[in-house]
């Protein structure tokens, strides 16, 4: 199958008006020459461990966001990863009815959905092996975001007086305007 070029996680692992990061590679595009590192990949900055002088920490309604965001997108990749027809046989209806559930509960746009679409191979193989690259951004991204927060906001180690002095935090109708936020926060854009 002829390479499409950089294959981002775009709509499946973004909000809207997000940008790729300058310079920082995609896990798409390991092994890829230097200049094609970086393009396109929305969540390249959050793939990328936090470095010293790097964005600051981001708030608890940015990690609860982000956190959210990307447990909905894990819970439906690893689904449809489980399934024993991935990797064999066409799951392009069950890779949209995924994307179309994201798109309904507010994780993504139309544009993005039909941006990403284009870049979901024909071939089962192929399709089991995007489905895993999105899995593994996504579970870095996460795992990323999170670490940083807990650096800054290490608790008390009494759940119930750090849960009760948790600051409020965003509604789900701000969701896609939190993690856009979330975003640009990582991306220096604030």
């Amino acid at each position: 199958m002829p390479d499409a070029g950089p294959s981002p996680i775009a709509s499946l692992v973004q909000s809207p008006g997000a940008v790729a990061a300058p310079g920082v590679p995609s896990p798409d595009q390991a092994g890829a020459p230097p200049a094609a590192a970086g393009q396109g990949n929305p969540l390249a900055a959050l793939i990328k461990q936090p470095q010293a002088g790097g964005p600051p920490t981001p708030d608890h309604a940015m990690t609860k966001a982000a956190m959210r965001h990307f447990g909905a997108m894990k819970v439906r990749l690893e689904k449809l990863l489980a399934d024993p027809k991935t990797g064999k046989e066409n799951m392009r209806p069950a890779i949209f009815d995924m994307a179309a559930s994201l798109l309904g509960d507010g994780f993504m746009t139309m544009p993005k959905l039909m941006n990403e679409i284009k870049t979901l191979p024909q071939e089962p193989a192929d399709q089991k092996q995007w489905l895993q690259k999105h899995l593994d951004a996504v579970s870095k991204a996460q795992v990323n975001v999170l670490d940083h927060h807990i650096a800054a906001f290490p608790g008390s180690g009494d759940w119930k007086m750090d849960w009760a002095n948790a600051p409020p935090s965003a509604g789900n109708d701000d969701h896609p305007a939190v993690m856009d936020s979330v975003l640009k926060h990582y991306q220096g854009q604030r």
